[in-house]
């Protein structure tokens, strides 16, 4: 059985070899909100709509879209800042909070299920050649121009 040490170490691992991918699904809108939800909770919750987007590399426009249709839907509020009302604020609602629970259990299971069938040195070995491709990509040295 995978201990937790073993999965967080796979998951950082993970997101460092490819963090633009880790969170991937078919559906790019549900990416992007459960991005938002991941940034909110690394922050207690709460932070600023710029907060977001530096974190997530997204445009501010891109942010502010997402965080509408997560407000939409109950996940999010917004408020001022109690320190600085020039900032507003955005907050997981209860909903949200448990919508991101959720989804950091199911991918802490997948892991798990992981590390139990192959095992954390195969994944690492596997890790490592996959950010070597992919730096050796972002060199564009195989591509001509």
């Amino acid at each position: 059985m995978a201990s937790e040490e073993q999965i967080e170490f796979i998951i950082t691992q993970y997101r460092q070899s490819c963090p633009h991918t880790f969170w991937k699904k078919n559906d790019t809108t549900n990416v992007g909100l459960g991005a938002v939800i991941r940034c909110l909770m690394k922050h207690d919750g709460k932070a600023t709509s710029g907060q977001i987007s530096e974190e997530m590399n997204v445009s501010t426009a891109r942010v502010a879209a997402l965080l509408k249709k997560m407000e939409q839907r109950g996940w999010l509020v917004r408020e001022k800042d109690a320190t600085d009302k020039r900032i507003t604020l955005v907050k997981l609602t209860s909903e949200g909070m448990a919508i991101g629970v959720t989804m950091r259990k199911n991918i802490r299971q997948q892991i798990a299920t992981l590390i139990d069938e192959i095992g954390v040195e195969k994944l690492m070995d596997f890790m490592e050649t996959r950010a070597k491709i992919f730096e050796l990509v972002d060199h564009s040295k195989f591509w001509l121009h």
